[in-house]
């Protein structure tokens, strides 16, 4: 279900990720990195939610065309057997 490559960030976000480390290790005051990593934990747990939700629409579109697929295909061999 999950791929392996979805693992691996690009160049952009790698280097974006080596510049916020390297001011979170420069920052000193203390009070910024507390409302920073709040600030953060509240933007993942939305994205979370988000694609949560995202998901679980799209899994349900998939069920329903699924269903009417299998429906019709019931249907069509319902037809055939009342042929024969």
């Amino acid at each position: 279900m999950l791929k392996a490559d979805w693992f691996n960030l690009p160049m952009e976000r790698e280097l974006t990720l080596l510049k916020i480390g390297q001011e979170v290790d420069e920052c000193r005051d203390i009070e910024v990195l507390r409302e920073s990593i709040k600030q953060l934990s509240h933007q993942n747990a939305r994205y979370q939610h988000m694609i949560g939700e995202m998901l679980k629409e799209t899994i349900t579109k998939e069920l329903a065309s699924f269903e009417d697929a299998m429906s019709a295909i019931d249907k069509l061999e319902a037809g055939d057997n009342a042929t024969n």
